[in-house]
């Protein structure tokens, strides 16, 4: 959203926010993001692409999330959480996007917006078919003429902890960074320092991961281990026996001269 690239080239009506649920009683809602794409690296005949997303509140309960943040840089993101009174400050912003300050707003915009933002668990059979939803998108009765806006931000306030995240890592990292979302009075207020600071310290603070070796690396590693303690024992070894060879070569030596001073003493013998 910061880049404005049109590398994804979403149409706002097209940008569907289903919720993934959990069983019954379950905690943890996990939000998709779905939209249609006709333009691309990839996609140079303008045909319509499907392309869908991911994001858990904790990278770490996200296999493809924790991975991406493993290989780029490895820091405690998951603990950096915005406080409820920095998070309510996208509402009104959300709420006041569509009409002017005079006029009378939806009740019932209000109150999906609420839900949102409060996060009710609701049952599985509650929502509403998917083909219902993309065929209420493609809508076009005046009634529903607002419906791809709204659903646009519906996402802003469904991914509000990714943008405030997000905000905070890019202005700890790039603090001349001047984007006109950034200059909205929720990035400058003292719950948005606040929470900023959190994540600076968690930018600067290393996860603290162990990787496991691997049970091939291990094995290897085990064998090496031995073979050195092997090579070591055998080298002792070695090195006893060649000084056991040598004491024998220096006896033996030591014998053939006094073998030869014997002779050379008979000889001197004779001579006489």
């Amino acid at each position: 959203m910061l880049r404005d690239e049109d590398l994804w080239n979403a149409l706002l009506g097209d940008i569907l926010m289903p919720l993934v649920r959990n069983k019954p009683g379950g905690s943890q809602i996990v939000h998709a993001m779905a939209f249609v794409v006709n333009q691309g690296k990839t996609n140079k005949d303008g045909d319509i692409q499907y392309g869908v997303a991911l994001r858990h509140i904790d990278v770490r309960r996200c296999s493809t999330g924790a991975l991406a943040f493993y290989l780029l840089e490895q820091w405690r993101r998951g603990e950096a959480h915005p406080s409820n009174e920095l998070q309510m400050e996208i509402f009104p912003f959300v709420r006041t996007a569509l009409f002017n300050d005079g006029s009378v707003e939806p009740r019932e915009w209000v109150r999906a917006c609420k839900d949102v933002m409060e996060e009710k668990i609701h049952e599985l059979n509650d929502d509403p078919p998917l083909r219902d939803l993309i065929a209420a998108t493609r809508n076009e009765d005046s009634t529903n003429r607002l419906t791809q806006q709204q659903q646009f931000l519906l996402m802003l306030v469904r991914v509000r902890r990714v943008i405030l995240q997000d905000a905070a890592e890019y202005l700890c990292r790039f603090d001349r960074l001047d984007h006109p979302m950034l200059l909205q009075p929720m990035f400058h207020s003292p719950a948005f320092k606040e929470f900023q600071e959190e994540v600076r310290v968690c930018l600067s603070t290393p996860e603290p991961l162990e990787i496991q070796p691997w049970p091939l690396e291990a094995s290897q590693s085990n064998k090496k281990s031995a073979a050195c303690v092997n090579l070591g024992r055998e080298g002792q070894q070695y090195q006893n026996v060649v000084l056991k060879k040598v004491q024998e070569v220096e006896q033996e030596m030591e014998q053939y001269q006094q073998a030869i001073k014997q002779i050379l003493e008979q000889e001197s013998w004779r001579n006489r």
